[in-house]
């Protein structure tokens, strides 16, 4: 979920087109950062889950991987 608000991109190509689009960008890439960083939290929670507790369909998340591969 996005923290900031995009800018509407207007039908000018102007400055404030420009500086909005800019922003837009810098937005999205802060956006993707947290992303990364509250995924990384989740992988050192106490709450965090393994592979083992997941039903990959009755195979191992390795063997499924292995498959998809070879």
């Amino acid at each position: 979920m996005p923290k900031f608000p995009y800018r509407k991109a207007g039908a000018a190509w102007d400055r404030v087109f420009r500086n909005d689009h800019n922003q837009n960008l810098d937005d999205i890439a802060d956006d993707i950062k947290g992303s990364y960083a509250e995924l990384a939290a989740h992988k050192n929670a106490k709450t965090a889950h393994t592979s083992d507790q997941i039903d990959h369909g009755g195979f191992s998340l390795r063997n499924y991987i292995d498959g998809l591969y070879n």
